[in-house]
């Protein structure tokens, strides 16, 4: 699901305000989130929405896009012990700029890139052993072939997560993949 914004101030405070409660309500649901990572992210989720870099005349027709992404997937064993898993699910939330109308230098020669943040929460299928991971990573989606199609894209991001159960040699022995509470996170689609 994708939201174009095109929103003066108010209603881009509006917009930070309902994006605030949204994280908020889903950090209440989802008991393994420290209360005191909220308050550094949602920093850095609301600060990205208003950060800008060589902007031009252009840069104002460039448009902003919440994505809201569900992924099912299968957590892989790290170890021959590992602890059985069920089906992994995650949701994540991207808040973007495309630079179609932005004619700085690195945008052309990244092919009118689009860039932004996202933030996610993911349960890898036994909370027990492996847990649960938060994700922030900024994020890079370029066309690949802008002169023939725009249908091939490589969204690529690095960023960092929050794992809320490790390794422990008495408690949890079998999590070998897992040994320490902040991970860095790698994506590319």
């Amino acid at each position: 699901m994708d939201l174009v914004v095109n929103a003066n101030k108010d209603q881009q405070k509006e917009l930070v305000l309902i994006i605030s409660q949204i994280i908020h309500s889903i950090i209440k649901h989802f008991s393994f989130i420290p209360s005191l990572l909220f308050k550094p992210v949602a920093f850095l989720l609301l600060a990205s929405l208003f950060s800008f870099g060589q902007q031009t005349k252009d840069s104002i027709k460039n448009k902003k896009s919440i994505s809201v992404e569900m992924t099912l997937g299968k957590t892989f064993n790290s170890n021959a012990n590992f602890p059985n898993t069920k089906l992994q699910k995650g949701l994540f939330f991207s808040f973007g700029t495309s630079h179609l109308a932005n004619n700085t230098e690195w945008t052309r020669h990244l092919n009118q890139p689009t860039t932004g943040i996202l933030i996610g929460i993911t349960d890898f299928g036994n909370t027990e052993s492996i847990g649960q991971a938060i994700t922030l990573m900024p994020y890079l989606e370029m066309r690949l072939f802008p002169k023939k199609t725009n249908r091939w894209n490589l969204l690529t991001g690095y960023g960092l997560s929050y794992m809320n159960r490790q390794f422990d040699p008495v408690s949890n022995p079998f999590n070998k993949g897992i040994s320490t509470k902040l991970n860095w996170s790698f994506r590319s689609l």
